[in-house]
C-alpha cells in the first residue's frame, strides 16, 4: 500500500468516527442535585401558658448514612457507602463530640466506576457540565444542643451527573431522637414548641440527543414527631410550605389530651421532581433559608421520644445508541480499511 493509500485510508475511519463520536454534543448530561441544610433547630418544653422550662432530655441517639451507585448498562451496580452513629446521655461526653468542629460526621460516598469524586466534607453544588460523570452523597450533623451547646444543624447532599450511559444514584439519610421527661407541678399541663430554619437546593437537568432514554429525579424528604412512649399515640409532621393550614398528622389519634398546631412552614420539604425528556430541566430550590415551626400543647406528665428524619435522593439514567447509520459508516470505513491491507498482502 502507497503512502497516499495509507492516508485515504486512515482519513475514511477518522472521518467515521468523527461522525460517531459527533453524535454526543458538548452539553450532552443527565443531571440532578439535592442538598439540604437545616439550621438551628431549637425545642422547648414549658409548663403551659408560662415560660418555664420543664422538660429534661435523658439520652439521644444520632445516625447518619451516605451511598452512592453506578451501574453501567448490562453491568453489575457498584456501590459507596458510609454510615455513623452516636449516643449518649445529656451533658455526658460521648463519641458525639470526639470529632472537632461538628457532632457526628459520616465519610462521603462515592460511586465506583465514575470519572469525579467529592471531596470529603464539600457540601457545596458542583453542578452539570460535559466532560465528568459522579455520582456522591455526604452528610453531618455539625452541631447538637445536647453535644456542644447551642441549637442543632445538620447539612446534607445528593448528587449525580453522568456524560455516559448507565444508571447513578445517590443518598444521604439523617436521623436523630431524643427522649424527653416532662415534669411539672400538680394540675398543670406542658407544651413543647421546634423551630428551625431550612434550606433547600433542588433541581436537575437532561441536555442530550433525541432518541435516548433518560431520567433525571431529585428528592428531599423531612419528618419530625413525637411518640409517647409506652402507647401508640404520637403526633408527626412533614412540612409541605402550605403555611398554618397544614395539620399534624395523627396515630392512634394523637396524643390523648393534647393540640399540635403549625406554625411557620415556609417551603415544602418533602419534594420529589423526575423528568425524562430532552432537553427540560427544573427546579424546586428556595430562594434563601425558610421558617418552620409547630406547637404541641397540653402534654401530660410523661416520657416522649421526640425524632427528626432527613433525607436527600438522585437518581439519573442515560442510554443513548448512536443512529445505525453512524454505525454502519464505521464499519464501511474499517472494512475498507482491512481491503486495501488484504491488497497489499497479495502484492507482496
Amino acid at each position: 500500500m502507497s503512502k497516499l493509500s495509507q492516508f485515504k485510508a486512515v482519513a475514511a475511519v477518522a472521518g467515521a468516527c468523527a461522525a460517531l463520536f459527533a453524535a454526543t454534543p458538548a452539553s450532552a448530561y443527565v443531571y440532578a442535585v439535592s442538598q439540604l441544610q437545616i439550621k438551628d433547630l431549637d425545642v422547648g418544653v414549658v409548663l403551659h401558658g408560662t415560660t418555664t422550662d420543664v422538660s429534661a432530655a435523658t439520652n439521644y441517639t444520632f445516625n447518619l448514612k451516605n451511598i452512592a451507585d453506578y451501574t453501567p448498562p448490562g453491568g453489575v451496580s457498584m456501590s459507596d457507602a458510609h454510615t455513623a452513629a452516636c449516643s449518649g446521655l445529656a451533658g455526658v461526653s460521648t463519641t458525639c463530640s470526639m470529632v472537632p468542629g461538628n457532632t457526628l460526621n459520616a465519610d462521603v460516598a462515592n460511586a465506583p466506576g465514575l470519572t469525579s469524586a467529592r471531596a470529603e466534607n464539600n457540601f457545596s453544588i458542583l453542578g452539570a457540565n460535559a466532560v465528568q460523570s459522579f455520582s456522591n452523597a455526604d452528610s453531618q450533623i455539625t452541631t447538637a444542643k445536647l453535644v456542644n451547646g447551642g441549637k442543632t444543624n445538620t447539612v446534607q447532599i445528593a448528587e449525580s451527573l453522568l456524560n455516559v450511559n448507565g444508571n447513578a444514584s445517590a443518598n444521604t439519610e439523617v436521623k436523630s431522637t431524643t427522649t424527653l421527661v416532662t415534669t411539672f407541678v400538680t394540675g398543670s399541663t406542658t407544651d413543647l414548641t421546634l423551630s428551625f430554619e431550612a434550606l433547600l437546593n433542588l433541581s436537575g437537568a437532561i441536555n442530550d440527543l433525541l432518541g435516548g432514554l433518560y431520567t433525571s429525579s431529585a428528592g428531599s424528604n423531612v419528618s419530625i414527631s413525637l411518640s409517647k412512649n409506652g402507647s401508640n399515640q404520637s403526633w408527626s409532621w412533614s412540612p409541605d410550605g402550605s403555611g398554618a393550614a397544614q395539620d399534624c398528622a395523627k396515630t392512634g389519634g394523637g396524643i390523648a389530651g393534647s393540640t399540635c398546631v403549625v406554625g411557620d412552614n415556609g417551603g415544602n420539604l418533602n419534594v420529589t421532581d423526575s423528568r425524562s425528556s430532552t432537553p427540560d430541566a427544573y427546579t424546586d430550590s428556595f430562594a434563601g433559608f425558610e421558617k418552620f415551626g409547630l406547637t404541641i400543647a397540653n402534654l401530660a406528665a410523661g416520657t416522649y421520644s421526640l425524632s427528626l428524619q432527613a433525607t436527600t435522593t438522585t437518581n439519573v439514567d442515560r442510554l443513548y445508541v448512536p443512529e445505525p447509520g453512524s454505525v454502519a459508516l464505521v464499519g464501511l470505513a474499517l472494512a475498507g480499511l482491512g481491503f486495501t491491507a488484504r491488497r497489499r498482502s497479495r502484492k507482496q
